[in-house]
């Protein structure tokens, strides 16, 4: 129910994962810090695989006393990664005193098949050398914040998510702020007034009928509109000011299968009904069609679609078969 950590740390040195902690409280950043330990790694800490992880600082040698080579170092690591990690864009970034050995893990994991599918790999990766900056919280504090804001992409997607959040949480805020009398405390005339305010919104969106039938498409729909109004005055702040967009030249090497992929989401969904009555939600039905066919305004009559010269399709709800 609530949100999940975005910001995990893991380290066996409680000492250690602490001073890293620390480090990202003093910067107003919330994390999750995690002990490992050899016995469960952090399993007992009953945290499920997530999507939602952003950044996960870990340190390189999880196991004191053992071998400190890459082949014996990936283990643990595979390990914390594989169970904490679900896919999703998230940063790695390496806290060690063997700095030195970051790459060559990294190497190892893309090289080999085995490591390489059982770890979700990142969208960057970076390297923070506990001996240079263990003992000094200042510069500790400056070097996180620094990794932080160093990929510009990355930055950009994660400022864009953060909007969006802040959109709904607004949005639950003003309906709050409407329910409440006089700042009075009578909680059930609150909570009252909340679920008046949020069943007008389903109305509004729907209709009485339809929203009764099916309150869950309607209240997400009714919320949603003032999420994006809201969304619309957040985005004045220019969240995208990094981003730098691909060139014409680039964006012709994107694969078809990418391409394909992207038109189930923003193609027309609801497209026929299966042999019960039920309506299909198969977005993205793409159909090849000859130009050069004779027969081509014929065949969008049939389904009173308009075609346009320039090779665009769209619905004309002509009633009459064109000539």
């Amino acid at each position: 129910m609530l949100p999940r950590a975005k910001v995990i740390v893991v380290d066996d040195n409680e000492d250690e994962l602490k001073k890293l902690s620390e480090a990202f409280y003093n910067s107003g950043i919330p994390c999750l810090p995690l002990q490992y330990d050899s016995r469960d790694r952090v399993k007992r800490y009953g945290i499920e695989k997530s999507t939602d992880i952003r950044w996960l600082f870990i340190d390189l040698h999880l196991e004191p006393g053992t071998n400190s080579e890459a082949a014996y170092l990936v283990g643990p690591i595979k390990e914390v990664i594989s169970h904490l990690i679900g896919g999703g864009i998230y940063s790695l970034v390496f806290w060690s005193k063997h700095t030195d050995k970051a790459q060559e893990i990294i190497d190892r994991i893309k090289n080999d098949d085995v490591l390489s599918k059982d770890i979700p790999p990142p969208v960057s990766y970076a390297c923070i050398d506990k001996h240079v900056f263990i003992e000094d919280a200042t510069k500790l504090k400056e070097k996180l914040n620094s990794i932080l804001s160093d990929n510009r992409l990355v930055s950009s997607m994660l400022r864009w998510e953060n909007a969006v959040a802040n959109a709904s949480s607004n949005i639950l805020t003003k309906v709050h702020q409407l329910a409440k009398n006089n700042n009075s405390w009578d909680l059930d005339k609150t909570n009252e007034n909340i679920k008046n305010i949020i069943s007008l919104l389903a109305y509004e969106a729907s209709g009485f009928k339809v929203a009764k039938d099916d309150a869950n498409t309607s209240l997400n729909k009714g919320l949603f509109n003032l999420v994006e109004d809201d969304y619309a005055n957040i985005t004045k702040k220019n969240i995208w000011s990094e981003f730098v967009f691909a060139s014409n030249a680039q964006l012709k090497k994107v694969s078809t299968d990418i391409k394909v992929k992207l038109n189930t989401y923003i193609l027309a969904e609801e497209i026929c009904s299966d042999k019960n009555g039920e309506t299909l939600y198969k977005k993205g039905v793409i159909s090849f069609i000859d130009r050069k066919n004779t027969n081509i305004k014929l065949l969008f009559w049939k389904y009173r679609l308009g075609y346009h010269h320039s090779g665009r399709i769209y619905w004309s709800g002509a009633k009459s078969r064109p000539e």
